[in-house]
């Protein structure tokens, strides 16, 4: 597909993509909007063989605060649920009222969250944004929901022992209330980008987190995955940690999950005699009763998984 037409030049349009199971589809243009970044929002026609274009959210509503460079990078990452509600991460963006911005607030982050109308436009539902606490963080550099809880990525944040270790935190959308975030406990290493990516598997809410620096010497990355407690969705217990066997994969540089199959980006692997080809890797994993991750298939190595909706 093509972008609209008053795109304008380097918007980086389709720099972040989300779709829930009603075809609603939200695409970021991080530097859409002279710089500030914006978000475009469609839906799949009756035939399901074109797509309408939607008004799409307001742009950066802070755009006159933004932090660097232009703007926060709105729209940086994505994440429509199934209840028509699209969060927007721009993970450079500084706190509100503060310009110009003094260095320590450079890149803090925000979640900006919209719901759908009746008239297919999209407002602040009352809880417009959700802002990061310190300089640095990037808060929103990734996003996920399923529709009970939004779980928000801030690669930059510090733990209370190690400097930009990254931290992954948990919202329930009905409440707004937040649980301790989390991070890489014992694994957590100075610049790990732990939060890089997450991903959240609508069935139970099972959680995959991305570190694809996870040592800060060379790289091989590592995914954590996260089991919701049966106390409730808000709350999460640690399963288990995967990391690359080989250095400089960036493994964990991007989850999805698709039914009981996960797949986590290797963009830096070595594949053969290629340099820095790059792969994906599929685990199979049960359901939250039976958690087991299957041995580790490439594409190559088997057929492609088939996905639930």
């Amino acid at each position: 597909m093509y972008p609209p037409s008053d795109i304008g030049s380097r918007a980086l349009f389709g720099w972040s993509l989300s779709i829930n199971r009603d075809g609603i589809l939200a695409i970021g243009a991080r530097a859409g909007d002279q710089g500030q970044g914006s978000v475009y929002m469609y839906e799949f026609d009756d035939d399901n063989t074109g797509l309408i274009e939607l008004p799409k959210p307001v742009d950066n509503p802070v755009s006159s605060n933004s932090a660097i460079n232009g703007g926060g990078n709105f729209g940086w990452s994505v994440a429509v649920d199934d209840r028509n509600t699209v969060y927007v991460g721009a993970p450079y963006q500084k706190p509100p009222n503060q310009q110009p911005p003094p260095a320590p607030q450079i890149r803090t982050g925000a979640i900006f969250i919209y719901a759908q109308q009746e008239d297919g436009s999209w407002v602040d539902p009352g809880t417009s944004f959700i802002f990061g606490t310190r300089g640095g963080d990037e808060y929103g550099f990734s996003v996920a929901t399923d529709g009970r809880v939004v779980v928000i990525g801030a690669p930059g944040e510090s733990t209370d022992e190690v400097q930009n270790a990254g931290m992954v935190h948990i919202v329930d959308i009905s409440s707004g209330s937040e649980q301790p975030p989390l991070d890489a406990g014992e694994n957590a290493v100075k610049d790990g980008r732990f939060g890089f990516s997450v991903a959240l598997r609508n069935a139970d809410g099972y959680l995959a987190v991305g570190e694809p620096n996870s040592s800060n010497l060379d790289s091989p990355g590592a995914i954590y995955l996260y089991k919701p407690n049966e106390a409730g969705l808000i709350s999460y217990s640690f399963e288990r940690r995967l990391e690359s066997s080989e250095t400089y994969d960036e493994f964990g540089y991007s989850v999805s999950f698709g039914g009981e199959t996960l797949l986590v980006g290797k963009p830096n692997a070595n594949i053969r005699s290629t340099v820095g080809a790059g792969t994906v890797i599929a685990y199979t994993i049960g359901t939250s009763a039976n958690t087991d991750v299957a041995d580790p298939r490439t594409p190559e190595e088997t057929t492609t998984p088939s996905f639930s909706p």
